[in-house]
Parts: C-alpha cells; sequence; structure tokens
C-alpha cells in the first residue's frame, strides 16, 4: 500500500534526522502527514487491527527518542491526531489518553490538545460532580445510613454475605463508603456490586475502588459496565439476590436522571432483591434502598433575574418582536398533549439569586415518592399512569409570577432526610439538612404573571418521562397574534436582549453613524456578521432603515452568517422575517467559494460567546473573508478594537466546582491506615479553563485580589495579516493588592468603541446584578499538595508571574509562579 510505504520511508528519515539538521522541520511535516494519511486509509478500510498496529509503533519510536528531537519533530501534533480519531469514534478514555499525552510532549503549548482535552471532559464531568463530592452534608447523611443498614443486616444475620448493588456508582464514592463501613467497624463479607454505563465514569469507579481493596480479602467486588436496567441475576451477580441497594441518580428536579425507570427494573421487572424475610426481618416494610423516599414541594416566586431570562419584547415603528424563553411555557403547552421528552425546567441556586416568595411552599402529596412501593412503581412506570394533579397556591403578596420553584427532601433513611430547598426556606422540615449539591428545579413564565394579594393559583401538575410537569393559566399565551414576530430563544440570548449596557454600546454608535449619514446626504450599506438576535439589529431593519427613506438616503443591508456554528433556528428566522428590499443574506460557506464581492462601509459583529465568556468560535476566520471579499479599502468595524483583561482572585465557590477540594470532604474512614485519595485521581481530569462563570451567581464570591490587567488587544481597522490575538508573553506580573488565597484569575474581553467608550462583562456585571448575560471566563490553578497550596497564600505586594499564549483565539496560560515580597 503506497500511503505504508510513504510512512515507513519518513519515519525512517526521522530516525535518522539529527537533532540540530536544518531538515529536521521539513521532516517532522512529512512524518505527520503520512501518518495522518496512512491513519485516515485505515479508517476508510475499517482496518482496526492495522489502525492499533500504527499506534504501537508511534509509540516505541517516541519512546525511542530524546526529549528536545520530540519536541523539535511535533510529535504532539502525531499525539493529538490519535486522539482526535478516538473523540469521534467515542473512545472518550482512549482520547483522553492521547490528548493528555501530547499536552506532555509539547509542555503544554498544543492549544488544540488543551482545548479538545477540556471540551472532553466539559461534556463528561459536569460542575454538579464536584459539588456533589464535595458536599459532606449529602456525604456523611449517605455514609451513616450505609452503615445502618450494613449493621442492621449484619446484627440479624452474622454469618451473611451482604449483596449490595451500587446504581449509577460515578466515582465510585457510594461504594467506597461501604468499604469504609465494613473495613472499619467489622462488618465485611460483602458482595459490592458497581453498576456504571458511563465509560469515563465506569474507569473511574474501578481504579479507585480496587485502590482501596487490594488487600481486603472479604469484600468481593464485580463492575459492571452496563445500564442498571438491563441487570440479569444469573449473569451479572453470580445468582445472588441484592440486600442494599445504594443510589445517587437524582438531579434538581429530582427524577431528572431516570430513577424511577431504574427502581422499576431493579425491584419490579427484573426481582434483584432479597424479601425483607430472607435478610433476617420480619418487618415488610424494611427498606433496601438507600434512599428510600423523597417529598416535593413548589411554591411561586418573583425575581428580576429571572425575569430578564424569561421574556423580553419591545416595540419599533413598524412591528412588535416578542422573544419568549424556549425553556418555558411554549415547552409546557407542547409537553401537555404529546410524547416530547425534554426537560421543562432550568436549574438555578437560589440561595444565590434575589427572588420573593409570591406564595408558601406546598408538599404535592401525591408526589410523595416511596421508592420500594411496588404498586406506585408499577402505576408510574409500567401503566403510565399521567393523572393531573391539581393544586391551589394562594398569594401572600402584590407581585408578578416569574417562575414556579420545585425542591425536594430526600430521605436517606428512615431518621436522615437532606433537602435543596433554598436555606431561607422557614417551612422546611427541621429534621432536613440543606444539602448544596443540588440546585432548585425552576420552571419559568414567560408572559405577564401580575397576581394580587389574596389570589388562588391554580396549576396543574403530571408526571411524566421521569420528570415533573407544571401548567398553570398564567402561563398560556396567544402565539398567534399577526402584527407580532414570535421568537423562542434561550435564557442567556433574551438576558443579552434586556442587557441594556450591552445593547446600548451598539445603538449608540449605530445612532451616531446615521447622524453622520444624513449630515452627509450619503447611503449608507451596513453588514453585520450574525450569530444572534440582537436589538440593533431589529433596529436597523424595522426602524432606521424607514428612517432614512423618508429621507431620501438608502440604507442596505448584508447579512452574513456561518452554517458551522449549527444555529438553523436563527437562519429559519431571519429567512422568514428579515429580508426585505435593500437586506441580502449571504453565506461565509458560499462567499468562500464564489467570487462574489460586496460594497460595505461598515461591518457590525458581535465576537464574545456570551453562553461561554470567550471569543466565538470561527470568529478571526469569518471575519478575514468578508473583509478580503470587500471592494471598500475603507471598510471599518465596530467593535473597532478587542482587549482581553484578567485579574487574581479568591473565591470558595470557583474551587468548589471546579475540583475535589479535600478528601476529607468525602467522609471515608482510613482503610488499612491509608486514607482513599480520589483527589489523586480526579486531578488527572483537573480542567484549567472554567467557562460561563457569573460572578453574581455562581462564584459570588470572588474576591479581587489585583488590579485588573490588559493581556492583549487587537485593532480591528488596522492594516494586519489577520484579526486575532497571536501573543506569547513570558514573566508577565501581577501584584497582589489584597491578602488571600489564589484559586485563579477572571478574565474577560472588551469590546472597544473609544479610548473611553467600551463595554464590559465584568463592569456591566457588577452594575446589572439582575441580568444572567454577563458571562466571564476563568483560569483555575491547581496545587498537587499542601506546600504548593501555601505559596499560593498571598499577602499584599506578593507577585503572580505567569507566561502566557492567545493564540487562535484561545488564551492559555502555560507557566504560573508565586514570589513573596521581599
Amino acid at each position: 500500500m503506497e500511503s505504508e510505504k510513504v510512512f515507513s520511508k519518513n519515519l525512517k528519515e526521522a530516525r535518522r534526522v539529527q537533532d540540530n539538521s536544518a531538515e529536521l522541520s521539513r521532516t517532522a511535516e512529512n512524518l505527520s502527514i503520512s501518518f495522518k494519511n496512512l491513519i485516515d486509509t485505515y479508517i476508510t478500510l475499517n482496518d482496526w487491527d492495522k489502525f492499533f498496529e500504527l499506534i504501537d509503533i508511534i509509540q516505541e519510536f517516541r519512546r525511542s527518542l530524546e526529549p528536545e528531537k520530540i519536541e523539535k519533530l511535533k510529535i504532539d501534533e502525531i499525539y493529538q491526531y490519535i486522539g482526535d480519531v478516538f473523540y469521534q469514534v467515542d473512545f472518550a478514555q482512549s482520547a483522553l489518553e492521547f490528548y493528555k499525552i501530547s499536552i506532555e510532549l509539547s509542555k503544554r503549548k498544543n492549544l488544540i490538545s488543551i482545548e479538545s482535552f477540556e471540551n472532553l471532559i466539559n461534556n463528561t464531568i459536569d460542575r454538579w460532580h464536584y459539588r456533589m463530592i464535595n458536599d459532606r452534608v449529602r456525604n456523611l447523611a449517605y455514609s451513616t445510613a450505609i452503615f445502618k443498614k450494613i449493621s442492621k443486616i449484619r446484627k440479624n444475620r452474622p454469618t451473611k454475605t451482604i449483596n449490595i448493588l451500587d446504581i449509577g456508582s460515578g466515582t465510585g464514592l457510594l461504594s467506597a463508603m461501604c468499604i469504609s463501613n465494613a473495613v472499619n467497624f467489622g462488618l465485611d463479607s460483602i458482595n459490592l456490586f458497581v453498576c456504571e454505563q458511563n465509560e469515563f465514569f465506569y474507569k473511574m469507579s474501578e481504579i479507585f475502588l480496587k485502590s482501596i481493596s487490594k488487600n481486603l480479602q472479604k469484600i468481593n467486588i464485580k463492575f459492571l459496565k452496563k445500564h442498571s436496567n438491563d441487570i440479569k441475576i444469573s449473569d451479572d451477580l453470580s445468582g445472588n439476590k441484592i440486600d442494599i441497594i445504594i443510589t445517587e441518580i437524582f438531579d434538581d428536579g429530582l427524577l431528572g436522571e431516570g430513577c424511577i425507570s431504574s427502581f422499576y427494573h431493579a425491584l419490579c421487572a427484573n426481582k434483584l432483591c432479597e424479601d425483607a424475610d430472607s435478610s433476617g426481618f420480619s418487618n415488610s416494610h424494611y427498606s433496601r434502598m438507600v434512599p428510600f423516599s423523597a417529598k416535593v414541594y413548589i411554591c411561586a416566586i418573583q425575581s428580576d433575574y429571572l425575569r430578564s431570562s424569561n421574556k423580553f419584547s419591545f416595540k419599533t415603528n413598524l412591528v412588535n418582536i416578542s422573544a419568549h424563553c424556549l425553556d418555558n411555557s411554549y415547552n409546557f403547552e407542547a409537553y401537555y398533549d404529546s410524547d416530547i421528552n425534554f426537560e421543562p425546567y432550568s436549574s438555578e441556586n437560589l440561595n444565590k439569586i434575589p427572588f420573593e416568595y409570591l406564595t408558601n411552599p406546598i408538599e404535592v402529596t401525591e408526589l410523595a415518592f416511596e421508592f420500594e412501593d411496588k404498586k406506585f412503581l408499577d402505576k408510574k412506570f409500567k401503566q403510565n399512569d399521567e393523572s393531573l394533579i391539581k393544586k391551589k397556591l394562594k398569594v401572600v403578596q402584590d407581585g408578578s409570577v416569574d417562575a414556579y420553584a420545585l425542591w425536594f427532601d430526600l430521605n436517606i433513611d428512615e431518621e436522615i432526610a437532606i433537602t435543596n430547598s433554598p436555606v431561607n426556606n422557614s417551612f422546611k422540615p427541621k429534621n432536613s439538612q440543606n444539602s448544596l449539591c443540588w440546585h432548585q428545579a425552576i420552571y419559568g413564565i414567560s408572559q405577564d404573571g401580575k397576581v394580587s394579594e389574596g389570589q388562588m393559583l391554580e396549576i396543574d401538575l403530571k408526571f411524566r418521562h421521569d420528570c415533573i410537569l407544571i401548567f398553570d393559566k398564567v402561563n398560556k399565551r396567544n402565539l398567534s397574534k399577526k402584527d407580532e414576530i414570535q421568537l423562542e430563544l434561550g435564557r442567556i440570548d433574551i438576558a443579552l436582549l434586556n442587557n441594556n449596557f450591552y445593547q446600548n454600546f451598539y445603538v449608540e454608535w449605530f445612532e451616531e453613524t446615521l447622524a453622520y449619514a444624513i449630515e452627509q446626504r450619503s447611503d449608507v450599506t451596513i453588514g453585520c456578521l450574525v450569530n444572534q438576535f440582537s436589538v440593533f439589529l431589529f433596529k436597523i431593519i424595522f426602524e432606521y432603515k424607514q428612517k432614512l427613506m423618508e429621507k431620501n438616503i438608502n440604507l442596505k443591508v448584508e447579512l452574513f452568517i456561518n452554517k458551522a456554528n449549527g444555529d438553523e433556528y436563527l437562519i429559519k428566522m431571519i429567512e422568514k422575517y428579515f429580508l426585505q428590499d435593500g437586506v441580502h443574506f449571504s453565506f461565509i460557506q458560499d462567499i468562500l467559494d464564489g467570487d462574489k464581492t460586496y460594497e460595505i462601509d461598515y461591518l457590525i459583529y458581535e465576537p464574545v460567546d456570551f453562553k461561554y465568556g470567550i471569543l466565538r468560535k470561527n470568529l478571526s476566520y469569518d471575519l478575514l473573508i468578508i473583509r478580503d471579499r470587500s471592494l471598500n479599502k475603507n471598510l471599518k468595524f465596530f467593535p473597532s478594537g478587542i482587549k482581553l483583561k484578567a485579574m487574581c482572585i479568591e473565591s470558595r465557590n470557583f474551587q468548589i466546582e471546579s475540583e475535589l477540594v479535600t478528601n476529607a470532604n468525602l467522609c471515608l474512614n482510613r482503610i488499612d491506615g491509608v486514607e482513599p485519595n480520589l483527589k489523586k485521581f480526579l486531578s488527572d481530569y483537573n480542567i484549567e479553563h472554567q467557562y460561563s462563570l457569573n460572578p453574581n451567581v455562581n462564584i459570588s464570591d470572588v474576591k479581587q485580589l489585583s488590579k485588573i490587567m490588559e493581556l492583549g488587544q487587537v485593532d480591528m481597522n488596522a492594516n494586519l495579516e489577520n484579526m486575532s490575538m497571536n501573543i506569547n508573553n513570558q514573566d508577565f506580573n501581577f501584584i497582589i493588592n489584597e491578602a488571600g488565597f489564589i484559586n485563579g484569575l477572571l478574565y474577560w474581553y472588551e469590546l472597544v468603541r473609544s479610548d473611553s467608550k467600551f463595554y464590559s462583562p465584568y463592569q456591566s456585571c457588577l452594575m446589572e446584578k439582575d441580568n444572567c448575560s454577563n458571562i466571564v471566563a476563568g483560569i483555575k490553578f491547581f496545587y498537587n499538595d499542601e506546600n504548593e497550596a501555601n505559596r499560593a497564600k498571598c499577602e499584599k505586594n506578593d507577585l503572580l508571574k505567569i507566561d502566557y499564549i492567545v493564540k487562535r483565539d484561545i488564551f492559555h496560560i502555560t507557566k504560573y509562579d508565586f514570589y513573596k515580597q521581599s
């Protein structure tokens, strides 16, 4: 095969060439290209044996090289490509391993590998996983309940081998609690069946649990990589029936992870559990489940913060445009009579955002879940009972209903309960402790929900598809107004429309530009690189065009969209409502493939993706294409520039949502004299870039430790070869101006209009606390041991020195160190 011959030739040349040879760069390029071609050939032929043989050859070749030659041959790029292939075929664990090697070989300078590694981890480990394992209240409640269950069985049946099933093991923490309790309290002789379908967490729990049980003779562990619904007693449980089921497959709305389905299959369909008598109990109501039941509560609330992301409506001279949150009422109405399957609620931490109770919370007694009640499970799951539950809530003060909030009490056993109720809820049961790993389920209201004290709110609840639905009369709306453009947008998109600082930044510039056009009596052509709906876009098309026409000035609009960004709804709405005389629409891909040119005076673009707080994907690429196809060599861009700003911070929330802070949070006792070290295993998957940070909500405890510093900027109207930041800076200093513990950096992108006029998402966040679109990003610092952590405890005038790169519009720190004041 020709591609095999070419690769063998280039590999031989790479072995021969000297480290200091001028040929090294060309050799590296030839080796990389021929390797990728050969990999692609094997994948096309579906020859996976050859694929893995080729990887073994590269592994052996890499091990034979000196570090300096590895770097010059760019072997990190070959490992990056192997990671890409595994990523594409859904071998997440293998992809992570090769990305990690690529990052190490490049000395953390291969930003593509870093980005891919972190994207893969972000898609696998949500932030709530870290909140969960750091939640001592939850962990202690589970550990205590597990101890009581095992002790009770051992007391009644001293010689019995206890069979425990962990459904959805995740990191393996609940199973580790079983091992820890068994070893430390003489409760061994245990068969532990650890069930996890997700490849990443299956591997994680296997490594962790094997590490803490390797010397234990009376604890047997069997790992099951499958969904718990598919467990068979004979094949998977070695013919044993289960004495205790432990699980934590609950979301903010209680049921969203499919717990009812899992419990039905375990107890009813597959009959995995022992009868109570067989476990040594005469009481048929003995619970084998940890946890064993839950209670659900709801109430109506009002909140400016929630309102800003639920609804937006304004009028222009010619048309009404209404934006409603697609997470809210429209989904409820679709849900009411259809089989659509999606979550009809969002998650918010009511402990972090301002809100008021409009009704007192009530328990929905009809949704009191007894997880071992087979009749209930059969009715809800097998018979698919969807009967409506009608409730009335009495309004306790005048206001506007912005959402219904739902939370639950989770009874871990007959005596221990935890809750995700808001901390300020005076109606929660006294025996429930607040667990902060869950937030609350929020059912937003998109319509005007004004209510008066004493009014009764009538709502219907329904259980469907492993979630709870809420319908109310306030939430019904007319979708057929002829004079209104109806848009269904995400929460951040609506909040951005409501962000006065951001929208005025564009509108004020545009109105100045139009005033100049009117003064000069000259026609204007505006180009818009469209990524989302914006107030200025509405105004251009539905208001300003008409105003200028009345003054005999022609305003033409060229709309540009990159199809690769995948916003089909945006494209559909533009084609439906926005295209009119003088408004044209082009895809970036069509511009690149064709030879069309444009006469544009100004190009407006929105560079920041406020879902994550970073620059938009393909931004520089899109702008360069439009600029190159513009016949106007004086084309002006707005914003005229972008600045990267950052500051050192301390934030406990930042830490809790990105790492296991300490193994002590796990509530595990020492095993064979050694502390179970889950932190060590998780540290292999630490990710430095933290996105979607809101300093008013999920990191509301931010303490600023340094001045805000500028790390880079780009002037979009300069005559540059490219339009992106490309910076390689070493020994950049942050001077600490307040004592604290440095968790990392917050960073954001400022949009520049002039020296004195700019938009900063961080400053906007401080000034407009009720808007959730002021999103920034962060770089998290991780410390491997106590000595490193102690160095991060800073005093005034200490220095943080960083080396950093900005490349392909990605900001990355390659090195950081601390220097104490002399």
